[in-house]
């Protein structure tokens, strides 16, 4: 064997446990620092009717409602109303200093839910493998159209930004 070929031959297996360190260090810090946000409680927001034109909106705050526009309760029906609940879990400890809930879409693009606001207040610490439960308090459900009567609730997939990355 010449000075050539070994040379090569020490470059070649320098590369490569190089390329191995690198692909072990991405998975370990995958799993290190891999977190998820999954839905405890969907939204709901009761028994409503809509009137023509079919604009408005249904604030629900705790456990009331408020309505604008051509928007009713009704109130022979008015239903059980939730507000979402969320579990956040994370292998490494984290400050949460921002959670957003991208427009929710319900009934194609005639309800939307928007307007959030989550408890505990933020900033929230998760502890190194821990997770934490945040609802939403507050969330308006927006009507962009003449909808039958009845109960609208939210299904998933929703998108949750904690410290603006989305789960």
């Amino acid at each position: 064997m010449g000075i050539k070929h070994h040379i090569k031959r020490q470059i070649i297996q320098e590369i490569s446990i190089l390329f191995l360190v690198l692909i072990f260090m991405t998975l370990g810090s995958t799993s290190l620092f891999s977190q998820s946000v999954t839905l405890k409680t969907e939204f709901d927001f009761g028994d409503i009717v809509v009137y023509p034109p079919g604009n408005g909106t249904v604030t629900l705050a705790g456990t009331s409602r408020s309505t604008t526009g051509s928007v009713a309760i009704i109130p022979s029906k008015p239903g059980t109303l939730y507000l979402a609940t969320f579990r956040y879990t994370a292998k490494a400890a984290i400050n949460i200093t921002s959670v957003s809930i991208d427009n929710i879409t319900i009934v194609t693009n005639l309800l939307t839910v928007s307007n959030f606001v989550i408890t505990p207040p933020l900033p929230i610490p998760v502890p190194k493998n821990g997770s934490v439960n945040f609802t939403v308090t507050h969330a308006t459900l927006n009507i962009n159209g003449i909808l039958q009567p009845g109960k609208y609730t939210s299904t998933p997939p929703y998108t949750v930004r904690i410290n603006n990355i989305p789960y």
